[in-house]
């Protein structure tokens, strides 16, 4: 399903988390599109969107004469992580973990593979923070006595995260 014609990233984390309470992610057409949006003219950065694009059914809405060859590099890389959780996203329980409309200036989602070995987290910043903590987010839907290994999608950071590759238990996450 097409869930809108407003493809801002920001605005589409809203648009598919309303939308999630009726479909599934297998169902939620989710497209990287250009930025300035031509809705919103709102100027998102290609790992934003790129990012909120794969907690639903990626999709392509991006002239490719129109990117840097850097970004054709970082969709090229996307894609190709994106067909590794897409069994998670698309068939994997959700688990909806800090809604954007709690205006704690976060959203965070998760897909959970039914046999509880695989998870797909997903968090965005929704507004600037000055001065103020971001919201911590607890995961569900884990196996508590299984480890799961912690894989960054599309970093863009010259450094991993400090955990990147590390494996903790699901009853820590």
């Amino acid at each position: 399903f097409w869930t809108s014609d407003n493809t801002d990233a920001l605005q589409r984390i809203y648009i598919q988390w309303g939308t999630s309470y009726f479909f599934p992610a297998i169902g939620m057409g989710a497209h990287i599109s250009a930025s300035p949006n031509h809705q919103t003219s709102r100027s998102v950065p290609l790992k934003f969107r790129i990012d909120v694009a794969m907690s639903g059914r990626l999709g392509m809405e991006i002239q490719p004469k129109n990117m840097t060859e850097e970004e054709k590099a970082l969709c090229r890389k996307a894609i190709a992580e994106y067909k590794t959780i897409r069994p998670v996203v698309q068939f994997g329980d959700i688990y909806r973990l800090l809604s954007p409309y709690d205006k704690q200036g976060a959203a965070s989602l998760m897909y959970v593979s039914p046999e509880k070995d695989k998870a797909v987290f997903y968090w965005w910043k929704t507004e600037h923070f000055c001065n103020r903590h971001l919201p911590r987010v607890k995961m569900a839907g884990l196996a508590p006595d299984k480890y799961y290994k912690v894989h960054e999608l599309n970093r863009i950071d010259t450094e991993p995260l400090n955990f990147e590759g590390k494996s903790f238990s699901g009853a820590y996450l």
